[in-house]
């Protein structure tokens, strides 16, 4: 992947959280903090490409392949309700 690639599936994964945490629908605790866990692989991958140009590389953990399911599933509730994160953020900060 390359870092555009990156940052999108790391704004999947976050939005999928947000939803799911506005929700409470779809995800456990423990699927998120797979979620998280993998925000946090890509995030190490991006620190090393930033010290080591040119060598992105695959991230040491990523979601099971169950879990990829609940991603596209998500991602499909988003889109097709107009959900917003910045605006669950807002909301959020707000309480």
């Amino acid at each position: 992947m390359n870092r555009e690639q990156i940052w999108n599936r790391i704004e999947v994964l976050r939005d999928c959280i947000a939803w799911s945490i506005q929700n409470n629908r779809l995800l456990t605790d423990s699927q998120r903090i797979c979620f998280n866990q993998e925000r946090a692989a890509w995030l190490r991958v991006l620190e090393n490409d930033a010290l080591n140009p040119g060598h992105v590389r695959e991230p040491r953990y990523k979601v099971p392949v169950i879990l990829e399911s609940k991603i596209q599933q998500i991602t499909t509730l988003i889109h097709s309700s107009g959900w917003d994160r910045e605006h669950y953020e807002r909301q959020y900060q707000n309480n």
